[in-house]
């Protein structure tokens, strides 16, 4: 058995998604199909110029935790990526915002939070520092007033 990932074929101008063949898990005599039989295989292709249509091959489940939270998802024609909304508990009926999946924005900000974690414990460290070297000063500073004398 082999496993396929999907083919989400979109609109080049809009990003629209028209179709997405899905993942498969096929005997390995199996071959898959090409980018021109799917023309030929799913109508919303066939009835357009190919060069108006994208195509992203994904690796077999990806992005599965988007595809299962997703209200929605597109094709940023920029960047050639997939971008996904997600319902809004705090207002159902507000129109969807899309943006990077949401593997990829944990991902950024667990290494946000660590960069900040590193500069909290650099300041910090920092700070004890100037707090010692201050308080050595002072304590010369009263010695020297005292005339050496504690």
């Amino acid at each position: 058995m082999k496993k396929i990932g999907s083919r989400i074929y979109y609109d080049v101008v809009s990003g629209e998604v028209l179709v997405n063949t899905g993942d498969r898990i096929v005997f390995d005599d199996y071959v898959t199909p090409s980018i021109e039989s799917d023309f030929s295989s799913f109508s919303k292709l066939s009835e357009r110029n190919p060069e108006s249509v994208g195509v992203l091959e994904l690796l077999y489940v990806a992005y599965k935790e988007e595809f299962k939270l997703q209200n929605g998802y597109r094709v940023s024609v920029s960047t050639k990526t997939l971008e996904f909304s997600y319902p809004d508990l705090s207002e159902p009926e507000a129109p969807p915002v899309f943006g990077k999946p949401l593997t990829e924005q944990i991902a950024n900000l667990e290494l946000q939070n660590t960069e900040l974690m590193l500069a909290v414990a650099e300041l910090a460290s920092v700070s004890e520092t100037d707090k010692m070297e201050t308080q050595l000063a002072i304590a010369e500073l009263a010695s020297i007033i005292t005339g050496g004398v504690a």
